[in-house]
């Protein structure tokens, strides 16, 4: 990653303006490097926030993309290089930040620093082409759900990585520098070695005393829980050089494999299903992320970027890229087609996969065929004059050699709904004992996302990461291990509680 380059503005609480001296200047502050100073404070108490509490704005450049802005809280934890900071990614672009509450509601109410990274993620998609029936009608506008001010139209991913990776990079290398001790912690006299210079056996004193590592919690949700997993898998570095670590991961409800959305056709929409623009679907569905995949992302291969679809990271699609989104046509489907995830315009043929598409490997077996959509029962999919769709293969990560390890990760998700109907012989089965044929919704769920997830980053913790130690430390259960490194816990009355306790395991209370 580049270094950061460019202006910040700041807004602090504690700067006055006008003609008046500043009560407050940060250590890293520069005349050349700030614009702005002005009075900011939270009206409401929130979670872990009190009111009438400092909040510490920054504006930072991002090359020649425009800027975004981090708002900090509680800074003046920070002055403990123990106390950890949590980085939080909101679970939607800028542009709907009113849409949800500023900070997350599954953390411990306890006084925390957070820093907010209010990254940007919308599209607009070009209007519709007009045909020879329609050419006196307008183009329709986009969906209710997205604003109509310009300055929000056009940042489809890979903006809102970009945009996280220049805020993380500006609160690990500007932001905690200054709250980072001068001189280290004093540490007890080190023991001299008994043996003489000139002895073999001689461990000469270290020269350098340890520096203290901030702890950092990455967490998110929805939309943003994407972002904030690839970050997290990518910035959780093994290096005592660094003066920070990745302590942990949280996610609610988090999107991490797009690409059944990008190769798929939009569900048939239901009467009861409408765009909000109150607040984030809390659980998403997959007829949600239709609706929103246009207006995220410019092309339906950008959902195949592992920053984005971060189960990508550990195994390979099994899906090919379209050109073109999958849409219904308006005749319609042949019986044997239920849904055609690749790109329509091309020729196929339709026929029901089978279990061969999965990985035949022994090893690879934490995607079990409930959990994985082409192998449900109903559910169709084509074969391209090109050839099969490749197979989902399961990739190194991180790779050997890395100085990546995976951090300790909970995933949250929602419970389904009471009524949620079973699936018996590709069927869902109603409560009135009804049967209807499988959709997409009943497949990409927050609950099945989550638990791919988990059992990817386990087997790499396992295969990988305690293969070797495995061989000859007869205590080891690599599944407990791995088990207890990633979680997956459904959201109920006491998550707050079972969120608290996991951060305390690291020593890290509050």
């Amino acid at each position: 990653m580049k270094s950061l380059h460019g202006w910040v503005e700041i807004r602090h609480a504690g700067c006055l303006l006008g003609n008046k001296k500043l009560a407050f200047r940060p250590e890293w502050w520069s005349s050349s490097s700030a614009r702005l100073f002005s009075t900011k404070r939270e009206k409401t108490a929130e979670n872990g926030i009190k009111k009438d509490s400092e909040v510490q704005t920054f504006k930072i450049k991002t090359g020649s993309a425009g800027s975004i802005t981090i708002d900090l809280y509680n800074s003046h934890l920070l002055t403990n290089i123990r106390s950890p900071l949590y980085i939080y990614i909101p679970p939607v672009g800028h542009h709907l930040r009113d849409a949800h509450a500023s900070l997350p509601s599954f953390l411990p109410s306890t006084p925390k620093a957070i820093a907010r990274i209010n990254y940007r993620w919308n599209h607009l998609p070009p209007p519709p082409k007009k045909t020879s029936k329609d050419s006196s009608s307008s183009p329709s506008p986009p969906p209710a759900i997205l604003t109509s001010d310009p300055s929000y139209a056009n940042h489809p991913f890979p903006t809102p990585l970009h945009d996280t990776l220049y805020g993380f990079e500006f609160l690990t290398n500007t932001v905690l520098k200054s709250y980072t001790p001068k001189t280290p912690p004093s540490i007890p006299a080190e023991r001299k070695s008994s043996f003489s210079p000139e002895s073999a056996y001689y461990t000469p004193p270290s020269s350098k005393k340890p520096l203290p590592r901030r702890p950092l919690i990455i967490c998110s949700s929805y939309l943003g829980g994407s972002l904030a997993t690839s970050l997290a898998l990518t910035e959780s570095k093994v290096s005592k050089t660094l003066p920070y670590y990745i302590a942990g991961l949280i996610i609610e409800n988090g999107v991490y494999d797009w690409t059944p959305i990008a190769t798929s056709r939009p569900p048939k929409p239901h009467p009861s299903q409408h765009p909000s623009t109150k607040a984030p679907f809390k659980p998403w569905t997959a007829s949600h992320l239709h609706k929103l995949k246009t207006h995220l992302f410019n092309s339906p291969e950008s959902p195949f970027d592992a920053f984005v679809s971060p189960v990508l990271f550990f195994r390979t699609p099994g899906h090919h890229a379209p050109k073109t989104w999958p849409s219904n046509p308006s005749s319609p489907e042949p019986k044997n087609t239920t849904l055609l995830p690749n790109d329509e315009y091309l020729h196929y043929s339709t026929q029901t996969d089978s279990a061969d598409h999965l990985d035949d490997d022994e090893s690879y077996d934490i995607i079990p065929e409930n959990l994985d959509p082409l192998s449900k029962p109903g559910i169709t999919t084509t074969t391209l004059s090109l050839g099969p769709a490749p197979r989902k293969s399961p990739l190194r990560f991180p790779a050997k050699h890395s100085d990546i390890k995976l951090p300790r990760s909970l995933f949250l998700y929602s419970p389904a709904a009471s009524n949620t109907p079973v699936v018996k012989n590709g069927k869902r089965k109603k409560a009135n004992g009804e049967e209807r044929e499988l959709e997409l919704d009943d497949y990409v769920t927050p609950q099945e996302q989550a638990e791919e997830m988990a059992g990817l980053m386990r087997r790499s913790v396992q295969l990988h990461e305690l293969g070797e130690r495995k061989m000859w430390d007869e205590e080891l259960d690599v599944e407990v291990e791995s088990a207890d490194r990633v979680r997956v816990v459904e959201i109920g009355e006491g998550v707050r509680g079972e969120v608290e306790e996991w951060i305390e395991e690291e020593g890290l209370g509050g």
